[in-house]
């Protein structure tokens, strides 16, 4: 596992390679503490969470390069499906073939469970996202459906807006450079080519299709992650294309739709001290 760090580019990069470009550079190099394949991860301040196959859940320091069992398999026997971190609360969504799409939130002082085990989605579920200030969550799955909890795990609200598996989700502010302490824009992005921008001016969860925009992606691809970076949406799809959406009117410019690679942009993580594409291996062959 590896954590890096980014810097904005002062001067625009080769051609069609827009102005802020990104630098990279090591922070840590992890050994290798995992002994199943990381599936997922969130992040809590400087730490970082991850959901294994096999290992339950991992707390990782990025300041020092410490690493800890925060959650033993015994507590978490089931594959990780998806991580989340909601005010003091880490949601951990598990779950075999029998029992996908079942949640089970557990404190992170004391690494105790606060709310057992219920079903949220009828299948996996795929990926989740704190509400403006931590007052809901947002969790989407494998069966089309994105739907807003409290904190405690009481359902809010379910919405059927895509018509197919919901991939990715991501919380941004109203405005560019705002704050998301009492509202924010919710993105949903999903199997079918479309992206979804709700705004949630009341920071209530509460999602109006009236208010919705949706954003076609080019090219018919699918977005498998979401990150935000300024005031701009970074869109990692299906073949290895990174789309970039001005938050402030959810629209791609022409030089904002550059391909990585030709694999899929399965992760995208950006914070003020780390952006890292998680791309499957880059080479395309000879």
């Amino acid at each position: 596992m590896q954590v890096q760090r980014i810097e904005k580019g002062v001067r625009p990069g080769p051609a069609n390679v827009p102005h802020g470009a990104f630098n990279w550079a090591t922070i840590h190099q992890f050994e290798d503490k995992e002994s199943g394949r990381i599936k997922c991860c969130c992040i809590d301040g400087l730490d970082i969470y991850t959901g294994s196959q096999t290992d339950g859940v991992r707390r990782w320091n990025v300041a020092n390069g410490s690493c800890e069992l925060f959650l033993p398999h015994s507590v978490c026997p089931d594959p990780i499906h998806a991580l989340c971190v909601v005010g003091r609360l880490l949601w951990v969504c598990t779950g075999n073939n029998a029992n996908a799409g079942t949640v089970v939130i557990f404190d992170l002082d004391t690494a105790t469970i606060k709310t057992k085990a219920f079903a949220a989605h009828k299948g996996e579920i795929t990926c989740m996202v704190a509400g403006p200030g931590n007052q809901y969550i947002v969790t989407g799955g494998v069966d089309f459906q994105v739907k807003c909890w409290s904190p405690s795990g009481t359902p809010l609200v379910t919405s059927n807006h895509h018509n197919k598996q919901v991939d990715a989700l991501l919380m941004t502010p109203l405005t560019p450079g705002g704050s998301t302490e009492r509202s924010g824009k919710i993105w949903t992005a999903a199997n079918d080519s479309t992206v979804v921008v709700w705004p949630d001016t009341a920071g209530t969860g509460n999602m109006d299709a009236s208010k919705a925009k949706i954003i076609d992606v080019e090219g018919g691809q699918c977005v498998r992650s979401m990150a935000l970076s300024g005031a701009h949406v970074w869109c990692g799809c299906n073949n290895g294309q990174v789309c970039i959406y001005a938050t402030a009117d959810s629209l791609c410019r022409p030089w904002n739709c550059q391909r990585l690679g030709c694999h899929p942009a399965c992760g995208l993580l950006a914070r003020r001290f780390a952006f890292s594409p998680l791309l499957n291996p880059p080479s395309c062959g000879p």
